[in-house]
Protein backbone atom coordinates (compact mmCIF):
# COMPACT_ATOMS: atom_id res chain seq x y z
CA UNK A 1 0.00 0.00 0.00
CA UNK A 2 1.37 3.39 -0.93
CA UNK A 3 1.31 6.56 1.20
CA UNK A 4 -1.97 8.02 -0.14
CA UNK A 5 -3.67 4.70 0.60
CA UNK A 6 -2.40 4.71 4.19
CA UNK A 7 -3.44 8.31 4.78
CA UNK A 8 -6.97 7.57 3.58
CA UNK A 9 -7.46 5.03 6.37
CA UNK A 10 -10.48 6.33 8.41
CA UNK A 11 -9.10 5.08 11.74
CA UNK A 12 -5.80 6.85 11.14
CA UNK A 13 -7.60 10.03 10.07
CA UNK A 14 -9.61 10.06 13.32
CA UNK A 15 -6.46 9.46 15.36
CA UNK A 16 -4.67 12.34 13.63
CA UNK A 17 -7.70 14.60 14.17
CA UNK A 18 -7.85 13.69 17.89
CA UNK A 19 -4.13 14.29 18.26
CA UNK A 20 -4.35 17.66 16.51
CA UNK A 21 -7.24 18.70 18.80
CA UNK A 22 -5.26 17.75 21.91
CA UNK A 23 -2.23 19.66 20.66
CA UNK A 24 -4.36 22.76 19.98
CA UNK A 25 -5.88 22.53 23.47
CA UNK A 26 -2.42 22.32 25.05
CA UNK A 27 -1.15 25.26 23.05
CA UNK A 28 -4.13 27.45 24.00
CA UNK A 29 -4.09 26.53 27.71
CA UNK A 30 -3.15 29.31 30.13
CA UNK A 31 -1.07 27.03 32.32
CA UNK A 32 2.71 26.71 32.09
CA UNK A 33 4.20 23.71 30.39
CA UNK A 34 4.77 20.72 32.63
CA UNK A 35 8.44 20.34 33.52
CA UNK A 36 10.15 17.42 31.87
CA UNK A 37 12.15 16.43 34.94
CA UNK A 38 15.38 17.27 33.20
CA UNK A 39 17.62 19.95 34.65
CA UNK A 40 17.58 23.35 33.00
CA UNK A 41 21.30 23.07 32.53
CA UNK A 42 23.73 20.22 32.60
CA UNK A 43 26.38 20.32 35.27
CA UNK A 44 30.02 20.53 34.30
CA UNK A 45 31.96 17.30 34.53
CA UNK A 46 33.24 16.86 38.07
CA UNK A 47 31.14 19.71 39.50
CA UNK A 48 29.32 17.50 42.03
CA UNK A 49 32.54 15.70 42.95
CA UNK A 50 34.30 19.01 43.54
CA UNK A 51 31.53 20.21 45.84
CA UNK A 52 31.61 16.92 47.78
CA UNK A 53 35.40 17.17 48.16
CA UNK A 54 35.16 20.71 49.48
CA UNK A 55 32.34 19.81 51.90
CA UNK A 56 34.27 16.85 53.32
CA UNK A 57 37.45 18.93 53.61
CA UNK A 58 35.62 21.71 55.46
CA UNK A 59 33.79 19.24 57.74
CA UNK A 60 37.06 17.62 58.82
CA UNK A 61 35.16 14.49 59.82
CA UNK A 62 33.05 11.83 58.11
CA UNK A 63 29.63 12.85 56.85
CA UNK A 64 26.54 10.81 56.15
CA UNK A 65 25.63 10.45 52.47
CA UNK A 66 22.23 12.09 53.08
CA UNK A 67 23.94 15.07 54.75
CA UNK A 68 26.26 15.31 51.75
CA UNK A 69 23.25 15.24 49.41
CA UNK A 70 21.48 18.09 51.24
CA UNK A 71 24.69 20.14 51.45
CA UNK A 72 25.43 19.70 47.72
CA UNK A 73 21.92 20.89 46.84
CA UNK A 74 22.31 23.89 49.14
CA UNK A 75 25.72 24.70 47.65
CA UNK A 76 24.56 24.45 44.03
CA UNK A 77 21.21 26.10 44.73
CA UNK A 78 19.27 23.49 42.77
CA UNK A 79 17.93 19.97 42.95
CA UNK A 80 20.54 17.25 42.54
CA UNK A 81 19.33 13.69 42.18
CA UNK A 82 20.20 11.26 44.95
CA UNK A 83 21.64 8.89 42.32
CA UNK A 84 24.15 11.56 41.24
CA UNK A 85 25.50 11.77 44.79
CA UNK A 86 25.43 8.02 45.40
CA UNK A 87 27.15 7.28 42.08
CA UNK A 88 29.81 9.92 42.68
CA UNK A 89 30.58 8.52 46.13
CA UNK A 90 30.66 4.93 44.85
CA UNK A 91 32.85 5.73 41.82
CA UNK A 92 35.34 7.66 43.91
CA UNK A 93 35.84 5.20 46.79
CA UNK A 94 37.54 2.45 44.80
CA UNK A 95 40.61 2.20 42.66
CA UNK A 96 43.89 4.02 42.39
CA UNK A 97 42.24 7.40 41.76
CA UNK A 98 39.85 7.20 44.71
CA UNK A 99 39.13 10.47 46.51
CA UNK A 100 36.82 9.34 49.32
CA UNK A 101 36.94 6.63 51.94
CA UNK A 102 33.84 4.81 53.14
CA UNK A 103 34.19 4.59 56.90
CA UNK A 104 30.84 2.99 57.66
CA UNK A 105 27.43 2.36 56.19
CA UNK A 106 26.55 5.56 54.37
CA UNK A 107 29.45 7.52 55.93
CA UNK A 108 32.33 8.99 53.94
CA UNK A 109 35.39 11.11 54.52
CA UNK A 110 37.98 12.67 52.25
CA UNK A 111 40.84 10.31 51.49
CA UNK A 112 44.06 11.79 52.80
CA UNK A 113 47.68 11.28 51.77
CA UNK A 114 48.19 9.28 54.98
CA UNK A 115 45.81 6.59 53.75
CA UNK A 116 48.48 5.25 51.40
CA UNK A 117 47.01 5.82 48.00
Amino acid sequence: MDLPGRLSNPILQRSWADLAAKLDALRSADRPARPSGRPERFRRRGEVRGVIERLLREAGEPMRAREIHRAVQRELGEEVSWSSIANCLARNTAGAASRFKRVGVGRYRLLSLHDGR
